[in-house]
């Protein structure tokens, strides 16, 4: 796979930029929630929920000022018990709701869309089906399949080599996720 390298995108992939607010809030249960944002602070803003072993550091996209460029701002989350977040033992997906209820009115936005990639996605379903009044869209990319019980995808010789790209072929992933990102936005 190569990407695009004309002029007004060469200069820009594989960078990464400092977060422009990297903090946490109190929650009202006492535990902390960390977070970060990227891209611009006054932005349209998108609430980003990542797949597992990723955290409030990650940035969907290997462009250095897609972000900017398009004016989004990228609020990205550390899950109770990643990150600087404190853990909630025995949490259940709909325990993620207030969580974000409380960080949305932190951040003083009323509404947001989301995006969600992998295991962050049945925490984006939560969200849809429990504040529907907080969201504007949501995408939900690569969802996970149901891990027991008689819905689960049978597990074919192309689904267990599609699960070790993404689990060790992370930069490939990174770069075709970002090139399709640029031809859908730019």
């Amino acid at each position: 796979m190569t990407l695009p390298t004309d002029d007004a995108t060469s200069n820009k992939k594989l960078s990464r930029k400092d977060p422009i607010v990297d903090d946490s809030i109190l929650l009202s249960n006492g535990r902390k929630l960390a977070y970060c944002e990227h891209g611009v602070h006054d932005g349209e803003p998108v609430i980003f929920f990542c797949g597992a072993g990723m955290g409030r550091n990650y940035v969907p996209t290997p462009y250095l000022d897609l972000l900017e460029t398009h004016e989004f701002r990228l609020i990205t989350i550390d899950r109770p018990g990643y990150g600087n977040s404190d853990p909630h033992p025995h949490r259940t997906l709909s325990d993620w709701v207030p969580d974000i209820k409380e960080l949305m009115d932190h951040c003083q936005l009323p509404k947001a869309r989301f995006l969600a990639h992998s295991a962050g996605t049945p925490h984006l379903a939560a969200v849809c089906a429990l504040a529907p009044e907080r969201v504007v869209a949501a995408s939900l990319v690569c969802p996970v399949a149901p891990i027991v019980g008689s819905h689960r995808p049978t597990e074919t010789f192309g689904r267990g080599i599609l699960r070790l790209l993404l689990l060790y072929g992370g930069g490939l992933v990174d770069n075709l996720f970002g090139a399709v990102v640029s031809i859908i936005i730019l």
